[in-house]
């Protein structure tokens, strides 16, 4: 068999799988433009970093490289900013590269007063890392949570008070969240999961829920 026969096949095969991604791309990006209208949020296809800046110090943010922010969409409104947009980063180069990219809910308000933390699904390289002294803040009376989320950050007295029962029970019946929080600003998000658009209002309202449950906490911090 002449193989490189093969080749004009191999060709037109590449071209199509491109043709597609990119009209399901640019098919995405009408979707997300129409609902963001629809929420009463502005919208933006491509932005820069510069405008996540508040969040730049958080877990996600400093992961790779090539950082990308699209379909950027705010609003501002009862002294809250929101901001839900598609991130995506790089890690490692070449044939070895790998590209996440996952939706992010961003919510910024006086209201939060919150010590620096980051919830995560936890896995079983954490769960090693903890016999060498990784941290993981756990809940002796919440077994559940504890076994399926990892907890960390600096100020674990304060952490523990933010995590009380109505927080930890709220997380135990919805597994596979982020959660990075510092301060006034707190943003949610599955990772490498991107929101179909057609879900996007649901999943925004599941985010809100989280804010507004953190929120009541800082009240009583």
């Amino acid at each position: 068999m002449d193989y490189w026969m093969l080749i004009p096949l191999a060709v037109i095969l590449i071209i199509s799988i491109i043709t597609l991604v990119v009209k399901h791309e640019k098919k995405r990006l009408e979707l997300l433009k129409a609902q963001a209208m629809r929420l009463g949020f502005s919208y933006t296809a491509k932005a820069g970093l510069t405008e996540i800046q508040s969040a730049k110090e958080f877990h996600l943010f400093n992961i790779g490289h090539s950082r990308r922010v699209k379909s950027l969409m705010e609003r501002s409104s009862d002294g809250v900013k929101t901001a839900i947009y598609d991130y995506q980063y790089t890690t490692g180069g070449g044939q070895n590269s790998h590209t996440a990219i996952q939706t992010v809910f961003q919510f910024q308000s006086e209201r939060l007063r919150l010590p620096a933390f980051i919830l995560r699904p936890e896995n079983v390289f954490h769960k090693i890392g903890q016999s060498f002294g990784y941290q993981d803040i756990d809940f002796e009376a919440f077994p559940e949570f504890s076994k399926h989320y990892l907890l960390r950050g600096k100020d674990e007295p304060m952490i523990r008070k933010l995590f009380n029962q109505e927080v930890i029970t709220r997380f135990e019946s919805e597994k596979g969240i982020i959660i990075e929080a510092g301060g006034q600003i707190l943003i949610c998000y599955r990772s490498c999961k991107r929101v179909k658009p057609e879900d996007l209002f649901i999943m925004y309202e599941k985010m809100r829920e989280f804010f507004n449950l953190f929120v009541r906490r800082c009240d009583y911090l």
